[in-house]
């Protein structure tokens, strides 16, 4: 998932991008692993905490 691939080259923990996104932990592990769809506004905080676009996050999906 683009996520995990984009947090990890970062150097962000799961926990952390969780935190500056606002975001439950076991949510955040969920979406990386494909068990649950985020919705926009979650696409919006997680870009935010990661510290890209959500231009970018779609891009580097591969979407």
């Amino acid at each position: 998932m683009a996520i995990r691939s984009t947090r990890k080259a970062r150097g962000i923990s799961q926990e952390e991008l969780a935190h500056r996104s606002q975001i439950e932990r076991s949510y955040m592990s969920s979406i990386e692993r494909g068990m649950q769809n985020p919705g926009v506004m979650a696409i919006v905080q997680i870009a935010a905490g990661i510290g890209i676009s959500v231009t970018e996050l779609v891009a580097e999906a591969g979407l």
